[in-house]
Protein backbone atom coordinates (compact mmCIF):
# COMPACT_ATOMS: atom_id res chain seq x y z
CA UNK A 1 0.00 0.00 0.00
CA UNK A 2 2.15 2.41 0.93
CA UNK A 3 6.62 2.23 0.08
CA UNK A 4 7.99 -0.40 2.93
CA UNK A 5 10.09 2.81 4.08
CA UNK A 6 7.10 4.61 5.26
CA UNK A 7 6.14 3.79 9.37
CA UNK A 8 2.87 3.27 10.10
CA UNK A 9 3.29 1.37 12.88
CA UNK A 10 -0.21 1.19 14.50
CA UNK A 11 -1.47 0.46 11.19
CA UNK A 12 1.26 -2.63 11.34
CA UNK A 13 0.31 -3.83 15.08
CA UNK A 14 -3.72 -4.03 14.37
CA UNK A 15 -2.84 -5.88 10.92
CA UNK A 16 -0.70 -8.28 12.99
CA UNK A 17 -3.23 -8.77 15.76
CA UNK A 18 -6.14 -9.33 13.49
CA UNK A 19 -4.03 -11.53 10.82
CA UNK A 20 -3.19 -14.01 14.16
CA UNK A 21 -7.05 -14.11 13.71
CA UNK A 22 -7.53 -14.64 17.75
CA UNK A 23 -10.99 -15.20 18.26
CA UNK A 24 -12.60 -12.03 20.32
CA UNK A 25 -13.38 -12.91 23.99
CA UNK A 26 -13.33 -9.01 24.67
CA UNK A 27 -15.04 -5.52 23.53
CA UNK A 28 -16.34 -4.17 21.36
CA UNK A 29 -19.32 -6.15 21.19
CA UNK A 30 -20.18 -6.24 17.60
CA UNK A 31 -16.72 -8.93 17.65
CA UNK A 32 -14.48 -7.19 14.72
CA UNK A 33 -17.85 -7.18 12.51
CA UNK A 34 -20.23 -10.11 13.34
CA UNK A 35 -22.72 -7.93 14.37
CA UNK A 36 -22.50 -5.08 12.47
CA UNK A 37 -24.75 -5.32 8.81
CA UNK A 38 -22.22 -5.90 5.64
CA UNK A 39 -23.63 -2.66 3.96
CA UNK A 40 -22.05 -0.87 6.64
CA UNK A 41 -19.31 -2.62 7.03
CA UNK A 42 -18.05 -2.72 3.50
CA UNK A 43 -18.85 1.00 2.75
CA UNK A 44 -17.48 2.63 6.08
CA UNK A 45 -15.12 4.59 4.26
CA UNK A 46 -18.61 6.69 2.44
CA UNK A 47 -20.29 7.19 5.05
CA UNK A 48 -17.25 8.66 7.15
CA UNK A 49 -19.00 12.10 7.14
CA UNK A 50 -19.49 15.43 8.95
CA UNK A 51 -22.39 17.94 9.79
CA UNK A 52 -23.56 17.91 5.46
CA UNK A 53 -27.55 19.18 5.12
CA UNK A 54 -29.63 16.93 6.09
CA UNK A 55 -27.75 14.89 8.10
CA UNK A 56 -28.10 16.62 11.58
CA UNK A 57 -25.29 17.89 14.47
CA UNK A 58 -24.88 16.14 17.31
CA UNK A 59 -24.47 19.06 19.57
CA UNK A 60 -28.20 20.23 18.87
CA UNK A 61 -30.02 17.47 16.55
CA UNK A 62 -33.31 18.26 15.10
CA UNK A 63 -33.31 15.84 12.58
CA UNK A 64 -32.35 12.26 11.78
CA UNK A 65 -30.50 12.28 14.89
CA UNK A 66 -33.34 13.68 17.10
CA UNK A 67 -35.05 10.66 15.47
CA UNK A 68 -32.29 8.45 16.12
CA UNK A 69 -32.05 9.62 19.69
CA UNK A 70 -35.77 9.28 20.25
CA UNK A 71 -35.84 5.83 19.22
CA UNK A 72 -33.10 4.61 21.61
CA UNK A 73 -35.12 6.79 24.30
CA UNK A 74 -37.85 4.44 23.35
CA UNK A 75 -35.99 1.27 23.04
CA UNK A 76 -34.41 2.04 26.66
CA UNK A 77 -37.50 3.13 28.24
CA UNK A 78 -36.06 6.44 29.38
CA UNK A 79 -37.35 10.41 29.10
CA UNK A 80 -34.12 11.10 26.68
CA UNK A 81 -30.94 9.11 25.23
CA UNK A 82 -28.00 11.45 24.05
CA UNK A 83 -25.58 9.88 22.05
CA UNK A 84 -22.06 10.58 22.39
CA UNK A 85 -18.91 9.71 20.67
CA UNK A 86 -16.63 9.99 23.61
CA UNK A 87 -17.56 6.71 25.34
CA UNK A 88 -19.17 6.44 28.82
CA UNK A 89 -16.18 8.30 29.94
CA UNK A 90 -18.14 11.61 28.76
CA UNK A 91 -21.08 10.56 29.79
CA UNK A 92 -20.47 9.60 33.36
CA UNK A 93 -18.24 13.00 33.20
CA UNK A 94 -21.49 15.21 31.58
CA UNK A 95 -24.21 13.06 34.37
CA UNK A 96 -21.49 14.19 37.51
CA UNK A 97 -21.21 18.07 36.21
CA UNK A 98 -25.01 18.05 35.73
CA UNK A 99 -26.56 16.59 38.90
CA UNK A 100 -23.56 17.11 41.68
CA UNK A 101 -23.90 21.24 43.00
CA UNK A 102 -20.91 23.03 43.42
CA UNK A 103 -21.05 23.11 47.30
CA UNK A 104 -21.78 19.74 47.80
CA UNK A 105 -20.08 16.06 47.14
CA UNK A 106 -20.66 12.89 44.88
CA UNK A 107 -20.77 9.76 46.55
CA UNK A 108 -18.98 7.21 44.56
CA UNK A 109 -17.88 4.01 44.88
CA UNK A 110 -14.05 2.63 45.50
CA UNK A 111 -14.21 0.93 41.79
CA UNK A 112 -15.49 4.26 40.69
CA UNK A 113 -13.89 4.40 36.85
CA UNK A 114 -11.18 7.17 36.04
CA UNK A 115 -13.78 9.35 34.68
CA UNK A 116 -14.93 10.42 37.74
CA UNK A 117 -11.61 11.97 38.82
CA UNK A 118 -11.43 13.91 35.73
CA UNK A 119 -15.41 14.83 36.51
CA UNK A 120 -14.01 16.16 40.35
CA UNK A 121 -10.76 17.94 38.68
CA UNK A 122 -13.08 19.93 36.20
CA UNK A 123 -15.89 21.18 38.72
CA UNK A 124 -13.89 21.11 42.15
CA UNK A 125 -15.81 18.35 43.66
CA UNK A 126 -13.90 16.55 46.46
CA UNK A 127 -15.55 12.86 46.72
CA UNK A 128 -17.03 10.63 49.46
CA UNK A 129 -16.50 6.86 49.14
CA UNK A 130 -18.94 3.96 50.17
CA UNK A 131 -17.53 0.40 50.30
CA UNK A 132 -17.68 -2.34 47.73
CA UNK A 133 -18.15 -5.88 49.36
CA UNK A 134 -14.46 -7.71 48.39
CA UNK A 135 -13.70 -11.04 47.85
CA UNK A 136 -10.44 -10.94 50.44
CA UNK A 137 -9.00 -14.59 48.86
CA UNK A 138 -8.76 -13.19 45.76
CA UNK A 139 -8.73 -9.65 46.19
CA UNK A 140 -11.60 -8.53 43.69
CA UNK A 141 -14.27 -6.10 44.24
CA UNK A 142 -17.44 -7.71 44.29
CA UNK A 143 -21.18 -5.86 44.89
CA UNK A 144 -22.01 -2.15 46.07
CA UNK A 145 -22.12 -2.41 50.09
CA UNK A 146 -25.60 -0.92 50.26
CA UNK A 147 -25.57 -0.27 54.17
CA UNK A 148 -22.71 1.43 54.10
CA UNK A 149 -23.89 3.15 50.99
CA UNK A 150 -27.19 4.58 53.29
CA UNK A 151 -25.26 5.55 55.43
CA UNK A 152 -23.15 8.05 53.91
CA UNK A 153 -26.14 9.68 52.05
CA UNK A 154 -26.14 12.96 54.08
CA UNK A 155 -27.06 16.05 53.30
CA UNK A 156 -23.58 16.43 52.06
CA UNK A 157 -23.89 13.94 49.24
CA UNK A 158 -24.75 15.54 45.95
CA UNK A 159 -24.56 13.14 43.87
CA UNK A 160 -24.62 9.26 44.22
CA UNK A 161 -22.94 7.23 41.67
CA UNK A 162 -22.54 3.19 41.13
CA UNK A 163 -20.75 1.16 38.95
CA UNK A 164 -22.96 -2.44 37.69
CA UNK A 165 -22.12 -4.72 36.74
CA UNK A 166 -18.40 -4.64 36.88
CA UNK A 167 -15.71 -5.89 34.89
CA UNK A 168 -16.09 -9.40 36.64
CA UNK A 169 -19.69 -9.41 35.76
CA UNK A 170 -20.98 -8.56 39.51
CA UNK A 171 -24.09 -6.94 39.61
CA UNK A 172 -25.61 -4.73 42.50
CA UNK A 173 -29.03 -4.21 43.79
CA UNK A 174 -29.59 -0.42 41.98
CA UNK A 175 -33.03 -0.96 42.80
CA UNK A 176 -32.73 -0.68 46.44
CA UNK A 177 -29.80 1.99 45.65
CA UNK A 178 -32.66 4.14 43.50
CA UNK A 179 -35.05 4.00 46.65
CA UNK A 180 -32.72 4.89 49.10
CA UNK A 181 -31.45 8.43 47.26
CA UNK A 182 -35.03 8.89 45.68
CA UNK A 183 -36.14 8.93 50.05
CA UNK A 184 -32.88 11.47 50.17
CA UNK A 185 -33.66 13.56 47.70
CA UNK A 186 -30.45 12.69 46.20
CA UNK A 187 -29.96 11.99 42.09
CA UNK A 188 -28.47 8.81 40.77
CA UNK A 189 -25.97 7.43 38.35
CA UNK A 190 -25.32 4.18 37.39
CA UNK A 191 -21.91 3.50 34.74
CA UNK A 192 -23.78 0.76 33.19
CA UNK A 193 -20.72 1.25 30.86
CA UNK A 194 -20.86 -2.99 30.47
CA UNK A 195 -24.54 -3.44 30.79
CA UNK A 196 -25.67 -2.03 27.30
CA UNK A 197 -27.17 -6.28 26.66
CA UNK A 198 -29.27 -5.63 30.01
CA UNK A 199 -31.28 -3.68 27.86
CA UNK A 200 -33.00 -7.08 26.66
CA UNK A 201 -34.52 -8.49 29.84
CA UNK A 202 -35.80 -10.39 30.01
CA UNK A 203 -33.37 -13.27 29.27
CA UNK A 204 -30.80 -10.78 30.63
CA UNK A 205 -31.58 -9.40 33.93
CA UNK A 206 -32.67 -6.10 34.31
CA UNK A 207 -31.35 -2.79 33.22
CA UNK A 208 -30.75 0.03 35.81
CA UNK A 209 -32.75 1.90 33.26
CA UNK A 210 -35.75 -0.23 34.80
CA UNK A 211 -35.14 0.12 38.66
CA UNK A 212 -35.57 4.42 39.30
CA UNK A 213 -31.91 5.39 38.73
CA UNK A 214 -32.01 9.32 36.97
CA UNK A 215 -29.60 9.00 34.41
CA UNK A 216 -27.59 5.19 33.14
CA UNK A 217 -24.68 5.60 31.15
CA UNK A 218 -24.24 3.02 28.39
CA UNK A 219 -21.65 1.83 26.68
CA UNK A 220 -23.30 0.45 23.17
CA UNK A 221 -19.88 -0.74 21.96
CA UNK A 222 -18.93 -2.77 24.71
CA UNK A 223 -21.74 -5.12 24.62
CA UNK A 224 -24.26 -3.59 22.08
CA UNK A 225 -22.85 -3.86 18.37
CA UNK A 226 -21.82 -0.08 18.17
CA UNK A 227 -18.05 0.93 17.18
CA UNK A 228 -15.59 1.68 19.94
CA UNK A 229 -16.19 4.89 21.51
CA UNK A 230 -19.93 4.67 20.89
CA UNK A 231 -22.11 5.24 24.13
CA UNK A 232 -25.44 7.09 24.88
CA UNK A 233 -27.20 8.38 28.16
CA UNK A 234 -30.35 7.67 29.30
CA UNK A 235 -32.11 10.08 31.32
CA UNK A 236 -35.23 9.05 33.43
CA UNK A 237 -35.51 12.38 34.70
CA UNK A 238 -37.02 15.11 32.94
CA UNK A 239 -35.72 17.75 35.39
CA UNK A 240 -32.18 16.36 34.08
CA UNK A 241 -32.45 15.93 30.22
CA UNK A 242 -31.41 19.92 29.26
CA UNK A 243 -28.37 20.47 31.84
CA UNK A 244 -27.10 16.40 31.03
CA UNK A 245 -26.84 17.43 27.27
CA UNK A 246 -25.69 20.85 28.27
CA UNK A 247 -22.73 19.33 30.17
CA UNK A 248 -22.25 16.76 27.25
CA UNK A 249 -21.69 19.61 24.87
CA UNK A 250 -19.21 20.97 27.05
CA UNK A 251 -17.29 17.53 26.43
CA UNK A 252 -17.77 16.33 23.01
CA UNK A 253 -16.04 17.45 19.82
CA UNK A 254 -17.78 19.56 17.32
CA UNK A 255 -16.80 16.87 14.32
CA UNK A 256 -17.90 13.77 16.11
CA UNK A 257 -17.38 10.32 14.22
CA UNK A 258 -20.54 9.69 12.10
CA UNK A 259 -19.53 6.16 11.75
CA UNK A 260 -20.18 5.98 15.60
CA UNK A 261 -23.55 7.59 15.07
CA UNK A 262 -24.46 5.66 12.74
CA UNK A 263 -23.31 2.15 14.72
CA UNK A 264 -25.26 3.87 17.59
CA UNK A 265 -28.69 4.18 15.30
CA UNK A 266 -27.92 0.49 13.96
CA UNK A 267 -26.97 -0.92 16.91
CA UNK A 268 -30.63 0.46 18.83
CA UNK A 269 -32.09 -1.23 15.24
CA UNK A 270 -30.02 -4.53 15.96
CA UNK A 271 -31.47 -4.62 19.50
CA UNK A 272 -35.26 -4.01 18.36
CA UNK A 273 -35.43 -6.44 15.64
CA UNK A 274 -33.16 -9.32 16.29
CA UNK A 275 -31.51 -8.56 19.66
CA UNK A 276 -33.41 -10.95 21.94
CA UNK A 277 -32.88 -13.73 19.62
CA UNK A 278 -29.00 -13.63 19.57
CA UNK A 279 -28.93 -12.65 23.10
CA UNK A 280 -30.20 -16.20 23.42
CA UNK A 281 -27.61 -17.75 21.76
CA UNK A 282 -24.85 -15.79 23.00
CA UNK A 283 -26.40 -16.93 26.66
CA UNK A 284 -26.12 -21.00 25.36
CA UNK A 285 -22.64 -20.13 24.07
CA UNK A 286 -21.67 -18.81 27.56
CA UNK A 287 -23.50 -21.65 29.20
CA UNK A 288 -21.59 -23.90 27.14
CA UNK A 289 -17.77 -22.38 28.41
CA UNK A 290 -18.98 -22.44 31.87
CA UNK A 291 -19.64 -26.44 31.65
CA UNK A 292 -16.22 -26.58 30.22
CA UNK A 293 -13.89 -24.58 31.94
CA UNK A 294 -12.75 -23.68 35.50
CA UNK A 295 -14.96 -20.80 36.14
CA UNK A 296 -14.31 -18.06 39.06
CA UNK A 297 -17.68 -18.04 41.51
CA UNK A 298 -17.85 -15.21 43.57
CA UNK A 299 -19.52 -15.73 47.22
CA UNK A 300 -22.99 -14.39 48.45
CA UNK A 301 -23.21 -11.71 45.20
CA UNK A 302 -26.58 -9.50 44.47
CA UNK A 303 -26.30 -10.73 40.50
CA UNK A 304 -24.40 -11.70 37.81
CA UNK A 305 -24.24 -11.14 34.02
CA UNK A 306 -24.93 -14.17 32.12
CA UNK A 307 -22.46 -12.93 29.47
CA UNK A 308 -19.52 -12.69 31.10
CA UNK A 309 -17.10 -15.71 31.82
CA UNK A 310 -14.64 -15.06 34.51
CA UNK A 311 -12.29 -17.83 34.20
CA UNK A 312 -10.19 -19.37 37.18
CA UNK A 313 -6.21 -19.41 36.51
CA UNK A 314 -5.81 -21.16 39.92
CA UNK A 315 -6.62 -24.64 38.42
CA UNK A 316 -4.72 -24.20 35.64
CA UNK A 317 -1.17 -23.41 37.67
CA UNK A 318 -0.90 -20.34 36.73
CA UNK A 319 -2.02 -16.52 37.29
CA UNK A 320 -4.01 -14.82 35.34
CA UNK A 321 -1.91 -12.62 33.68
CA UNK A 322 -0.18 -15.84 32.41
CA UNK A 323 -3.46 -17.11 31.64
CA UNK A 324 -4.08 -14.17 29.35
CA UNK A 325 -0.37 -14.60 27.52
CA UNK A 326 -1.41 -18.60 27.04
CA UNK A 327 -4.60 -18.05 25.52
CA UNK A 328 -3.51 -15.28 23.16
CA UNK A 329 -0.90 -17.80 21.88
CA UNK A 330 -3.79 -20.43 21.08
CA UNK A 331 -5.97 -18.15 19.41
CA UNK A 332 -8.21 -16.37 22.27
CA UNK A 333 -7.81 -12.68 23.16
CA UNK A 334 -9.30 -12.50 26.77
CA UNK A 335 -11.11 -8.99 27.96
CA UNK A 336 -8.99 -8.87 30.98
CA UNK A 337 -6.52 -10.49 33.44
CA UNK A 338 -6.12 -9.87 37.17
CA UNK A 339 -4.11 -12.22 39.62
CA UNK A 340 -6.12 -14.94 39.80
CA UNK A 341 -8.83 -14.70 37.02
CA UNK A 342 -9.09 -14.00 32.83
CA UNK A 343 -12.43 -12.55 31.53
CA UNK A 344 -14.38 -13.26 28.70
CA UNK A 345 -16.57 -11.27 27.35
CA UNK A 346 -19.81 -12.02 25.38
CA UNK A 347 -22.31 -10.26 23.63
CA UNK A 348 -25.43 -10.36 20.95
CA UNK A 349 -22.41 -10.19 18.22
CA UNK A 350 -21.38 -13.63 19.53
CA UNK A 351 -22.52 -16.99 18.41
CA UNK A 352 -22.60 -20.53 19.08
CA UNK A 353 -18.65 -20.45 17.20
CA UNK A 354 -17.61 -18.62 20.08
CA UNK A 355 -17.45 -22.01 22.17
CA UNK A 356 -14.77 -24.16 20.54
CA UNK A 357 -11.75 -21.41 20.54
CA UNK A 358 -11.54 -21.16 24.22
CA UNK A 359 -12.53 -24.68 25.60
CA UNK A 360 -10.15 -25.90 23.57
CA UNK A 361 -7.56 -23.71 24.51
CA UNK A 362 -8.16 -24.38 28.03
CA UNK A 363 -8.30 -27.81 27.43
CA UNK A 364 -4.83 -27.94 26.63
CA UNK A 365 -3.72 -26.44 29.77
CA UNK A 366 -6.04 -28.65 32.49
CA UNK A 367 -2.53 -30.61 33.25
CA UNK A 368 -1.03 -27.72 35.17
CA UNK A 369 -0.90 -28.01 38.86
CA UNK A 370 -3.44 -26.27 40.58
CA UNK A 371 -2.05 -23.16 42.84
CA UNK A 372 -2.99 -21.93 45.99
CA UNK A 373 -4.23 -17.64 45.83
CA UNK A 374 -1.24 -17.76 48.45
CA UNK A 375 1.46 -18.31 45.98
CA UNK A 376 0.20 -15.36 43.62
CA UNK A 377 -0.65 -12.74 45.34
CA UNK A 378 1.33 -12.23 48.85
CA UNK A 379 -0.25 -8.76 49.40
CA UNK A 380 -3.93 -7.79 50.48
CA UNK A 381 -5.46 -5.84 48.19
CA UNK A 382 -4.65 -1.73 48.62
CA UNK A 383 -7.97 0.35 49.83
CA UNK A 384 -8.46 3.52 48.26
CA UNK A 385 -8.74 6.00 51.02
CA UNK A 386 -10.94 8.70 52.00
CA UNK A 387 -8.77 11.09 52.75
CA UNK A 388 -7.89 13.93 50.67
CA UNK A 389 -4.71 16.53 51.77
CA UNK A 390 -5.87 18.35 48.72
CA UNK A 391 -8.76 18.62 46.50
CA UNK A 392 -8.19 16.47 43.38
CA UNK A 393 -7.78 19.70 41.13
CA UNK A 394 -5.73 21.39 43.30
CA UNK A 395 -3.97 18.51 42.88
CA UNK A 396 -3.83 17.72 39.47
CA UNK A 397 -3.55 21.70 38.32
CA UNK A 398 -0.65 22.04 41.06
CA UNK A 399 3.13 22.39 40.14
CA UNK A 400 4.33 18.67 40.40
CA UNK A 401 7.48 16.48 39.87
CA UNK A 402 8.00 12.80 39.00
CA UNK A 403 9.49 10.44 41.67
CA UNK A 404 10.65 7.00 41.53
CA UNK A 405 7.79 4.90 43.34
CA UNK A 406 9.70 3.86 46.30
CA UNK A 407 10.87 7.92 47.13
CA UNK A 408 7.24 8.67 46.60
CA UNK A 409 5.68 7.32 50.46
CA UNK A 410 4.35 9.98 52.42
CA UNK A 411 3.62 12.27 48.76
CA UNK A 412 0.88 13.41 47.92
CA UNK A 413 -0.28 12.21 44.38
CA UNK A 414 -0.93 14.30 41.49
CA UNK A 415 -2.78 12.26 38.98
CA UNK A 416 -4.59 9.16 39.45
CA UNK A 417 -2.78 6.08 39.14
CA UNK A 418 -5.15 2.79 37.71
CA UNK A 419 -4.49 -0.52 36.84
CA UNK A 420 -6.20 -0.73 33.54
CA UNK A 421 -8.59 -2.44 33.10
CA UNK A 422 -10.56 -1.70 35.14
CA UNK A 423 -9.61 1.71 35.04
CA UNK A 424 -11.05 2.42 38.55
CA UNK A 425 -8.14 4.36 40.52
CA UNK A 426 -5.88 3.44 43.26
CA UNK A 427 -5.03 6.49 44.16
CA UNK A 428 -6.87 10.12 43.35
CA UNK A 429 -4.92 13.21 42.60
CA UNK A 430 -5.09 15.09 46.47
CA UNK A 431 -4.48 11.77 48.16
CA UNK A 432 -1.18 10.69 49.70
CA UNK A 433 0.38 7.66 48.75
CA UNK A 434 1.34 5.12 51.48
CA UNK A 435 3.48 2.34 51.60
CA UNK A 436 0.20 0.11 51.13
CA UNK A 437 -0.26 1.75 47.95
CA UNK A 438 3.69 1.19 46.75
CA UNK A 439 3.85 -2.64 47.53
CA UNK A 440 0.06 -3.23 45.76
CA UNK A 441 1.10 -1.62 42.62
CA UNK A 442 4.94 -3.56 42.74
CA UNK A 443 2.95 -6.46 43.50
CA UNK A 444 0.50 -5.93 40.66
CA UNK A 445 3.19 -4.87 38.16
CA UNK A 446 5.78 -7.86 38.90
CA UNK A 447 2.65 -10.25 38.03
CA UNK A 448 1.81 -9.11 34.57
CA UNK A 449 -0.45 -5.97 35.57
CA UNK A 450 0.01 -2.44 33.82
CA UNK A 451 -0.83 0.37 35.41
CA UNK A 452 -1.99 4.02 33.85
CA UNK A 453 -0.03 7.14 36.01
CA UNK A 454 3.46 5.51 36.41
CA UNK A 455 6.15 6.77 33.86
CA UNK A 456 9.04 4.49 33.64
CA UNK A 457 8.92 3.52 37.26
CA UNK A 458 7.93 7.06 38.45
CA UNK A 459 4.85 8.57 40.09
CA UNK A 460 3.65 12.02 39.42
CA UNK A 461 3.48 13.77 43.01
CA UNK A 462 3.40 17.55 44.50
CA UNK A 463 5.52 19.56 44.56
CA UNK A 464 6.43 20.29 47.85
CA UNK A 465 6.89 24.12 47.46
CA UNK A 466 3.46 23.92 46.58
CA UNK A 467 2.13 22.91 49.58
Amino acid sequence: MYPEAVSAPLWDAVRRHTDAAAYPYHVPGHKQGRGLPEEFARRMAQFDLTELPGLDNLLAPSGPLAEAESLAARLCGSKACHFTTGGSTSGIIAALLALCPSDKRPLLPRNAHVSCVHACVLADLVPIFYDIQEDATRKLFLGADIADFSLRLTSDVGVALLVSPNYHGVISDAGAMSSLCREAGIPFIVDEAHGTHLLLSPPMPPSAVSLGADVVVQSVHKTGVALTGSSWVNVNTEAYVRSVKAALRLLQTTSPSYLQLISLDLARAFFETQGKERAEVALRAAQAIRKAVPVYEPPEVYGLDPLRVVVDSLPLGMNGHQLGQHLLAQGVAVEMTDLTTAVLVLSPGDGLCAIAPVTAAVAALTHRARRTNSDISPAGRFLLGDQFALSPRSAYLASGEDLPLHLANGRIAAEPVTLYPPGSPLIWPGQRIGEDFIEYINMSLAHGASATGLRQGTVRVVSEATK
